[in-house]
C-alpha cells in the first residue's frame, strides 16, 4: 500500500506589489498593515501518492497573523520543502492573492512522505467454493456499507479503510451452498498495512427433479401420429418408450403407428431423463376402419327359353349372389314385352317368376333380371325368350 501524507509545503511570495492595497469586503476581517509573511488558511490534507491533495489556501498575513488585503498583482508560489526527498509537486503551484488568500486546487505529490503515522489500511476478501454442486452467479462482499461482486473462486480488495474493526459479509449465496465460519464476521484492518479474510463455501448438487410425461395424438382411420410434449425441469429427456395397446412399440420421440383393426387402444409413453428418473402417461385413442367399397349383386338369367304363345311361362335358371351380402334386395324381371314383375327378397339364391306371352309365334323377346342391394348397387343379366306354337 502506497499511502502518501502531505508533510511539508512551503508557501513563498513569488512577486508582490504592496502599493495597491485595498480594504476587504464581506465578513472576513482583513488587515491594512504591511505583509509580514505567509500562512496556510487551510492546510493540505492527507492523500495517496499521485492523488489530489485537496483544496490548499495560503494567506498573506501581517505581523499579527491577519490576512492582508492586497491587489491581484500579488503572486504566491507553493513548493515541497524536504519530505519526501526527491518528490515532485505537480499542478498549478502559483496563484494570485484574492482578498489576502491564494487558492490552489489541483496539487499532487508523486511520492509518499516518511516518518509519519498512516491512518488507513487495505482489506482483501477471498472466496473458495467446492463440493458436488455450484453457484454459477458468484457472490457479493459487503464491508461496512460498501459492496463488491466476487466470483466463486476469487478475490477483491477494499483499499483505504480506516484502521480498526470492520464488518465483512458474503451475500448472494445460493440455497444449495453453505458458508463455513462466521458470516458476517469482524476483521481488523491495521493502519498502514493490510489484512485478508477467506470465505470457504461448499455447494451440493440439488436433488434431481423427475421429468413430466405428456403427448398428443392425431388419427386418420387406422393411422395415428404421436407427438411427445414431455419436459424436464432441471435436465433433458434422453429416452422414449411407447406401447400402442395392440402389441406395437416404438422408441422414437414422435412415432407413427398403423392399427390392424378398428377399436379403442391404450397408448402409454414412458420418458427417462439424464439422471435416470422416469415418468409415465397413458391416453386412449380410438381408430376406425376405412369404408369398404360396396360391390353389386352378381345376377344370372339362366339359359334361353322357348315358351308357348298364350300359355303360362315359368322363368328357370335365374339366380343371384352378393359379395357384400348387404340385403334385403329388390328383384325386377323385365319380360321384354313391356311388362315387369318386381318383388323383394331377404336371401340370395334362385329367382323365380311366371308370365304369359301373347302375340305372334316365333317372336323373340329379351328377358332381363335386375337385383338392387340395400346400398343401391345393382346387377343385371339377360337372356332371349322365343315364343313358339304348341
Amino acid at each position: 500500500m502506497k499511502t502518501a501524507y502531505l508533510l511539508a509545503l512551503a508557501p513563498v511570495v513569488a512577486s508582490c506589489h504592496f502599493d495597491k492595497l485595498f480594504s476587504g469586503g464581506g465578513g472576513t476581517r482583513l488587515s491594512h498593515d504591511p505583509p509580514a509573511g505567509l500562512a496556510f488558511a487551510s492546510s493540505p490534507g492527507t492523500a495517496r501518492a499521485g492523488q489530489p491533495l485537496g483544496l490548499v489556501r495560503v494567506a498573506v498575513v501581517d505581523s499579527a497573523g491577519t490576512p492582508v488585503a492586497g491587489a491581484d498583482t500579488i503572486l504566491v508560489t507553493i513548493a515541497i520543502k524536504n519530505n519526501p526527498g526527491g518528490g515532485t509537486l505537480t499542478g498549478t503551484d502559483t496563484a494570485h492573492v484574492v482578498n489576502g488568500v491564494a487558492t490552489f486546487s489541483d496539487l499532487r505529490i508523486d511520492q509518499a512522505g516518511t516518518a509519519y503515522t498512516p491512518t488507513t489500511g487495505d482489506l482483501t476478501v477471498t472466496t473458495t467454493t467446492g463440493g458436488t454442486g455450484s453457484d454459477p452467479n458468484g457472490y457479493t462482499v459487503t464491508v461496512d456499507a460498501a459492496s463488491k461482486a466476487i466470483t466463486v473462486n476469487g478475490s477483491v480488495t477494499f483499499p483505504g479503510l480506516a484502521a480498526g474493526d470492520h464488518s465483512v459479509q458474503l451475500g448472494g449465496v445460493a440455497s444449495n451452498c453453505v458458508v463455513s465460519g462466521q458470516n458476517p464476521r469482524t476483521i481488523s484492518v491495521p493502519a498502514g498495512g493490510a489484512n485478508q479474510t477467506t470465505f470457504a463455501i461448499t455447494c451440493t448438487a440439488p436433488a434431481n427433479q423427475p421429468p413430466a410425461a405428456a403427448f398428443s395424438s392425431s388419427c386418420n382411420q387406422l393411422d395415428c401420429a404421436f407427438t411427445s410434449t414431455s419436459s424436464d425441469p432441471d435436465g433433458t429427456i434422453t429416452a422414449y418408450s411407447w406401447t400402442f395397446g395392440d402389441g406395437g412399440t416404438a422408441t422414437t420421440q414422435n412415432p407413427s403407428h398403423t392399427y390392424g383393426a378398428a377399436g379403442a387402444f391404450t397408448v402409454t409413453l414412458t420418458v427417462t431423463d439424464n439422471q435416470n428418473a422416469t415418468a409415465i402417461v397413458s391416453h386412449t385413442v380410438t381408430v376406425t376402419a376405412p369404408p369398404v367399397f360396396n360391390q353389386p349383386p352378381v345376377v344370372t338369367a339362366g339359359p334361353d327359353q322357348n315358351p308357348v304363345v298364350g300359355l303360362v311361362f315359368t322363368l328357370s335358371g335365374a339366380s343371384f349372389s352378393d359379395p357384400d351380402h348387404d340385403g334385403p334386395w329388390n328383384v325386377t324381371i323385365d319380360w321384354g314385352d313391356g311388362s315387369q314383375t318386381t318383388f323383394g327378397t331377404s336371401s340370395e339364391g334362385s329367382i323365380g317368376g311366371s308370365h304369359s306371352y301373347a302375340g305372334v309365334a316365333f317372336t323373340q323377346y329379351t328377358l332381363t333380371v335386375t337385383v338392387v342391394d340395400a346400398h343401391g348397387n345393382r346387377g343385371s343379366a339377360s337372356k332371349t325368350v322365343t315364343v313358339t306354337l304348341l
